[in-house]
């Protein structure tokens, strides 16, 4: 924090323990003067500035660290790619947890709407679709649906999981794959699932290019 002027400042009105006068406001930046609005919730451990706030989920008090503008990329990176790409309350209620800095809600919403991933994640569906009907079965095994989902594992890496569901029981197998291929497809499903499940019909809304592959590929 002592790294960055406005810290420097704010830490010694607060290590004084008394607010800056008329005068000193007016030398002062906009950047301190917004931080010093929080003056009743400014604390000083360790020779570290603190917002201390009464979290009512927590329902306890939390000692918010202050970081500088250099750390809020980091920080927001930890508490939204990092911790599954949560939507923009559940990750301000992770930032406030333990962070504050001036502007936190606008940044906060901001990095979210704007993230890569998050937006490839919500592709808006087409105007021009066919009208959806229900699909029915009359006993187990008359039909199953696959889709692939990725797991998130914890050094940060992802794994493919190939999961097929009979329609009728709900009944569902997850095979982890190394790839999305079609050659995978066909070994996880014909090694893993037809040898043990017959089956009259196979639907999956996701697998489209990569179940015509696998028909052949078998």
């Amino acid at each position: 924090q002592l790294s960055e002027e406005i810290f420097s400042r704010v830490l010694y009105y607060v290590q004084r323990r008394r607010k800056p006068t008329a005068r000193e406001r007016g030398t002062e930046s906009a950047c301190v003067l917004r931080l010093l609005r929080h003056w009743k919730k400014l604390k000083i451990r360790n020779g570290i500035l603190y917002r201390v706030k009464r979290h009512h989920r927590l329902n306890r008090k939390v000692f918010q660290f202050v970081i500088p503008g250099s750390l809020k990329k980091q920080v927001l990176h930890g508490v939204h790619d990092a911790a599954g790409h949560q939507g923009c309350a559940r990750t301000l209620s992770l930032v406030s947890e333990r962070f504050f800095w001036t502007g936190m809600n606008t940044d906060v919403m901001y990095y979210v709407k704007h993230c890569k991933r998050c937006i490839l994640g919500k592709t808006p569906e087409p105007d021009a679709r066919a009208p959806l009907e229900n699909i029915h079965t009359s006993e187990p095994m008359e039909l199953v649906c696959i889709d692939f989902w990725t797991a998130e594992l914890s050094d940060k890496k992802t794994i493919d999981v190939l999961v097929v569901t009979d329609h009728f029981s709900k009944m569902s197998h997850a095979f982890p794959c190394r790839n999305q291929s079609a050659k995978q497809v066909a070994r996880r499903l014909w090694n893993d699932f037809f040898l043990e499940w017959l089956h009259a019909a196979v639907v999956s809304t996701a697998l489209y290019v990569q179940l015509s592959k696998t028909a052949k590929a078998m």
